[in-house]
């Protein structure tokens, strides 16, 4: 399904499904075009915790089977590799797979990690591990989502054609995208060679 419409996303330069958002509580993961509006999702996500459950690391607050992604390559996980806490110690965080987004690995990592930043996009100081229930589309190549996901501001005028195809494929079942808004026509981003991409046919629903 997924690999037929994309098709015609290149050919056209629109996508033909859209509808309403998945709520939190069915959304797996959420993919936008700008820093601001991610952090504006992983901060309603955080909302539905009761701070009393969490524990401080670096800046933020978290709690077992919480997502976090790794915004930057370092010795112990890949730039936007993504994990679920599944413990801690008085010095590390335990992480391990989320299978929701392709991930299968466990990695142990220093408390004091959380406390580091990196630069993201030449300008966007980020968390080296940040809240992982959304990234922005620059971040999510190389993920495989596994669940219902939503692609946010995606008819907005600074959003090219690479990047809206990159969001969509990340899955090869049509029924898990929900992207409520898309222009009629995307501008083509002048530094990619979208003919070039290669996309598996569709298997799923």
């Amino acid at each position: 399904e997924t690999f037929v419409e994309l098709q015609k996303l290149l050919k056209t330069g629109t996508w033909a499904h859209t509808r309403e958002h998945w709520p939190r509580s069915e959304a797996v993961f959420n993919i936008t075009a700008s820093n601001k509006k991610r952090h504006e999702i992983n901060m309603e996500y955080l909302s539905d915790y009761n701070s009393d459950d969490m524990i401080t690391v670096g800046s933020g607050k978290v709690v077992v089977a919480m997502p976090i992604i790794c915004y930057d390559n370092n010795e112990f996980a890949a730039n936007a590799e993504s994990f679920m806490i599944t413990g801690f110690t008085d010095t590390h965080v335990l992480l391990g797979p989320n299978t929701t987004l392709g991930s299968n690995r466990s990695v142990k990592v220093p408390k004091i990690m959380f406390t580091k930043t990196c630069v993201k996009d030449n300008k966007t100081i980020t968390h080296l591990y940040e809240y992982g229930w959304a990234s922005t589309v620059d971040s999510v190549q190389g993920l495989t989502m596994n669940g219902k996901y939503n692609i946010h501001e995606a008819d907005q005028w600074y959003v090219h054609l690479n990047s809206i195809y990159t969001a969509l494929s990340r899955t090869k079942c049509l029924s898990y995208i929900s992207v409520d808004k898309v222009k009629s026509k995307s501008y083509p981003d002048p530094y990619s060679q979208l003919t070039d991409a290669k996309v598996s046919p569709c298997t799923g629903r």
